[in-house]
């Protein structure tokens, strides 16, 4: 086996104390096992005791090697660990040799390491992860790196630092993109393909031609599977497109030049630290909507155009199977192929001869969600294939931006997050990953904006979960009083923001609860809302985005400065400004916000009938400034302390600090 049987990877995917997983896609069928050491020294004290493996295409093969210790006792923590890959023989020998050639040729060790490395965290020390999104391969505006380079970078500077080396890296949604491909992009695509299928193509539903050739997709994937992209003239089509596009995205070796011109240029060059970077750093992984296509799933009206066509349910369900070989599998791989291996590999068995089957399958799967092994935990929202209405009824504007979480699955998240927060009380933060931004610049004014009085989402690309007012508090709710930090991507800038979330008894709070049996830390007595303060919690809202691409003009020249005021947001949905001091709320009279000296009206509750209040805080002496060019977030957890800076080629490492055990940072 050489360095060009590798179609991608390795990438280290989940690990702890007891089991490290390995992913890897090879051109060959072959015989692999994994071993572990302790960086430095000569005995394995980890062997693989399961590989999963999957043939793919007629030279394509994926596998998942799970090392586990070799004796009773977990892999140590804080301790550099290194990992090799072994070829077996007919005798179950292995040759490590080829995979020891493959680290030299294609550099993938950090310096002062003869293998790929890691550790994992121990239990009560500081968790150090990156995180970040959108890859996308031409883009300039931002720069001409990538995010993930610049992470290399910064490991290879020092890489037997545990102190400062990140155990984890979270790759929150467009690890490609599948709608917005260059042409020079789309032709390696194509050509790669062929070379999967070994010319023979993937099946297209009866009745719809075949794909056309580059530049001529846009009213194709338009007229035959329902999508509204309008940057789609070579959109992805077939389950090799999106395979090949992985390949494009993760291995250098797998481009036909050895240069390319800009705007791909600097994508291509950075590859080798990309690959570099995965295959040294446990990496958890979940989509958005360009893994699949642009504004996938955003509304009722946009689901019911690309789900009644035969097209769009091919290229949704292939893109998600394409997802889960090599992105979902490996963020839990026993538990995915314990409950969903034996029918996958059945699915896939069959898939050309019965394309549909596989498509059904993925696109009823519902079960993305995960968390990492770590302390705190980092719980992985999937904020995409169980949308619903926005007003979580039938009666809705079909085209407004839906829920992010549809009502009728909501219990289960809230479940699982409850059982987190419950197991790991308040001596941390909870940690959620959603790919959609929750707190962003003007957020609070956002709500007032009614989806169906919206000039249209798919335009607006609005789609955070403050485009709908009652998902968005759906989801507050869920975290009760608790410690939240938020990691995010999506929007194509970085920043940090602060934000105290105060709930009040009202009928929507009450519903909820009802509902979907949320644990809140204070509920209203008697029978109806009595609109009085209950509690607040508090938000650490971290953005970091894009890896490689940047945010519309427009969005440049927005105001980024905080408001003093705190919005409340009542019964009728109205949104007001005003103070919220020692309990008491005082409306801001609106003709007079810019007076040197505005005026106050103090409400009661009873009258204005709050259900919740917010008080945000960015671009400020405890926040990150608005970032537009490629970055990667670094970020540090230990117990109630976070601290924070962006990895940029342009900016310094500012780092910010916030304790949730002070208040000083949330008012």
């Amino acid at each position: 086996m050489t360095a060009d049987d590798i179609f991608a990877g390795p990438i280290l995917r989940r690990a702890e104390p007891g089991l490290v997983a390995i992913w890897l896609a090879v051109k060959k069928n072959l015989r692999l096992s994994a071993s572990v050491r302790v960086a430095g020294t000569s005995e394995w004290i980890g062997r693989t005791r399961e590989v999963y493996s999957l043939q793919i295409f007629p030279a394509l093969y994926i596998y998942i090697l799970l090392v586990r210790p070799i004796t009773d006792q977990p892999f140590p923590t804080r301790v550099l660990l290194e990992y090799s890959i072994a070829v077996m023989d007919q005798d179950g020998n292995d040759d490590h040799g080829f995979f020891e050639n493959i680290v030299k040729a294609d550099k993938l060790a950090y310096p002062g390491f003869a293998l790929p490395s890691l550790y994992l965290q121990s239990p009560g020390s500081t968790l150090i992860a990156l995180y970040g999104s959108c890859r996308k391969f031409h883009d300039t505006k931002g720069g001409d790196n990538d995010g993930m380079a610049l992470a290399d970078d910064f490991i290879a500077k020092q890489p037997k630092a545990v102190d400062a080396r990140p155990a984890i890296l979270c790759l929150l949604g467009d690890q490609i993109y599948a709608d917005d491909v260059h042409d020079v992009a789309f032709d390696e695509t194509v050509r790669l393909s062929g070379i999967l299928t070994a010319g023979a193509g993937d099946p297209v539903p009866s009745g719809v031609p075949a794909p056309p050739g580059k530049g001529r997709r846009q009213d194709y994937v338009a007229r035959y599977a329902g999508f509204m992209s309008n940057e789609a003239k070579n959109h992805l089509v077939t389950v090799s497109e999106y395979v090949a596009m992985y390949g494009l995205a993760w291995n250098q070796r797998n481009w036909s030049k050895s240069s390319y011109a800009s705007p791909i240029a600097g994508l291509y060059s950075a590859l080798p630290k990309v690959r570099r970077l995965l295959t040294n750093t446990p990496t958890y992984m979940m989509f958005d909507d360009h893994d699949v296509t642009d504004d996938w799933n955003l509304s009722v009206r946009w689901k019911s155009r690309a789900y009644d066509l035969p097209l769009g349910r091919r290229i949704i369900g292939g893109a998600l199977y394409a997802f889960y070989l090599f992105q979902a599998w490996g963020n839990d791989p026993k538990v995915y192929y314990d409950k969903w291996g034996s029918a996958i590999l059945k699915l896939n068995d069959q898939r050309v001869q019965a394309p549909k089957q596989l498509d059904d399958f993925f696109l009823a799967f519902n079960d993305w969600e995960f968390y990492t092994p770590t302390q705190p935990y980092v719980y992985f929202l999937d904020t995409r294939t169980e949308r619903g209405h926005a007003d979580g009824r039938t009666a809705t504007d079909a085209g407004a931006p839906a829920y992010l979480k549809n009502p009728l699955v909501w219990g289960r998240t809230v479940k699982q997050m409850q059982n987190l927060l419950n197991r790991q009380t308040k001596t941390y933060p909870l940690v959620i990953a959603s790919p959609p931004l929750v707190f962003g610049f003007q957020t609070v004014d956002a709500l007032q904006k009614k989806a169906s009085a919206l000039i249209g989402p798919y335009y607006l690309d609005l789609e955070g979960w403050a485009a709908n007012l009652k998902s968005f508090l759906l989801f507050l709710y869920t975290c009760g009083d608790a410690d939240v930090a938020m990691l995010s991507g999506d929007v194509h800038y970085g920043y940090t923001s602060t934000v105290k979330f105060s709930v009040f008894d009202d009928e929507f709070l009450r519903e909820a609860q009802a509902r979907f049996g949320m644990k809140l830390p204070k509920s209203g007595t008697g029978t109806n809302p009595t609109y009085q303060y209950l509690y607040s919690a508090k938000f650490l809202q971290l953005t970091s985005s894009a890896l490689r691409n940047s945010a519309p003009d427009p969005m440049r020249r927005i105001s980024k400065m905080s408001s003093q005021y705190t919005f409340f947001v009542n019964n009728k949905e109205e949104v007001k400004k005003g103070k919220f001091d020692h309990l008491q709320i005082a409306l801001l009279n609106a003709a007079t916000e810019h007076d040197p000296n505005p005026e106050f009206l103090t409400v009661s509750a009873a009258d204005f009938k709050p259900g919740c209040a917010f008080f945000q805080r960015y671009n400020d002496a405890f926040n990150e400034p608005y970032l537009a060019e490629h970055n990667i977030g670094y970020v540090k957890f230990h117990g109630r302390k976070v601290s924070h800076f962006f990895l940029a080629q342009s900016r310094a490492q500012h780092e910010r600090s916030w304790d949730f055990g002070s208040d000083v940072y949330w008012r």
